[in-house]
């Protein structure tokens, strides 16, 4: 049986302004005593600990965590890596080899190719280290366009001796569609500089392609004159395409797609490490050729 609870009272008791519990005593009461009872002593100061003034005091907080990560000094600037091309595997030889192949697609496509202008915005150019200025966008003839099927041919016809040093075909594509990293010389034939794109076919052989687009704004030139460039950019050019400094590109060289056949790792630079699939863990695949 439930026996009910009497109900709770609140009880309100009245203390004199002189109960030892005045403000002006210091300490805590001691809650053992009753109301009436007084209260009890102060522990005496000698039971305290004594203080040393000698003793050391430790501050402890929290502060800004900072983590240095190790620098490695074995990576030196990039040079060019000439014709031997072995197949280490440390990071500097990789990032170096990245940095040569992706500067000598931008020393190509800028000295090998120039901005189709108008007649009277041809005396506006300027001619330099870092190849053609001084344009507008008003001043391209769009009228002129170049095939980027033909363009990469050509790429790869002069990188024929060492192509080691070349950028890989599915590298290749996404640098001239305009991907490059932070720090790295862009494609010079960019949307942002009035160069469009359209997929206007004049020749029959384009037909089936997987990216056959147009370039407008954008002609060949053949034999430019490097001798006005930097000597150790001459030199790089040279080491890295193995071929005379003042050779041109024959018309052949657009349709020097032999290239395309050849097994992918032998243009791929390194990736970044990707997850295996399904297929690879259970031990098939692992030859596999990525499609171009």
């Amino acid at each position: 049986m439930l026996i009910p609870k009497a109900p709770f009272t609140w009880r309100v008791i009245a203390l004199p302004l002189s109960y030892p519990w005045d403000s002006s005593v210091s300490g805590p009461p001691d809650i053992n005593l009753p109301l009436s009872a007084e209260r009890s002593p102060p522990p005496p100061l000698q039971q305290q600990p004594p203080w040393n003034p000698d003793t050391d005091i430790l501050h402890v907080c929290v502060g800004p965590q900072i983590y240095k990560t190790p620098v490695d000094n074995s990576i030196s600037l990039p040079k060019a890596t000439g014709g031997g091309g072995g197949g280490g595997g440390s990071g500097g030889r990789k990032c170096v080899k990245r940095v040569n192949a992706v500067w000598g697609a931008w020393f190509f496509f800028t000295f090998y190719f120039r901005p189709a202008l108008s007649d009277k915005s041809k005396a506006k150019i300027v001619r330099g280290c870092r190849g053609v200025s001084g344009f507008e966008k008003s001043d391209l003839n769009l009228d002129v366009f170049m095939v980027q099927h033909d363009m990469e041919n050509m790429y790869m016809w002069v990188f024929k001796e060492r192509p080691e040093n070349a950028l890989g075909k599915m590298q290749l594509r996404s640098y001239m569609n305009g991907h490059s990293r932070q720090g790295e010389r862009p494609f010079p034939f960019c949307a942002d500089k009035g160069f469009t794109r359209s997929h206007r076919m004049q020749r029959k052989h384009y037909r089936g392609l997987s990216n056959p687009q147009c370039i407008h704004g954008v002609e060949l030139v053949h034999s430019p004159n490097l001798m006005s460039l930097d000597e150790e950019d001459r030199r790089r050019w040279v080491e890295l395409t193995g071929r005379d400094l003042n050779f041109s590109i024959p018309p052949e060289a657009s349709d020097f797609g032999s290239w395309r056949g050849l097994p992918i790792t032998e243009f791929e630079l390194e990736r970044l490490p990707s997850l295996p699939s399904k297929k690879q863990l259970n031990g098939s695949g692992l030859n596999d050729v990525e499609a171009g």
